[in-house]
């Protein structure tokens, strides 16, 4: 498992995301954990944030 995430981290880091190891803990939680956690609350998500930064 720890191979893959590795591999994506350097993926986003490839693809020029400068907060990629920003990453690693949400794909090192289990998804019951992010849930118990609240760490993707999907209600609380900014889009547009998300957007601007992509721009």
């Amino acid at each position: 498992m720890q191979k893959e995430i590795d591999y994506a981290i350097a993926l986003l880091k490839h693809n020029g995301d400068s907060r990629a190891e920003h990453h690693r803990e949400s794909f090192e939680t289990c998804p019951d954990c992010k849930r118990q956690k609240c760490l993707v609350p999907s209600d609380r998500i900014e889009l547009t944030r998300h957007m601007k930064e992509a721009s």
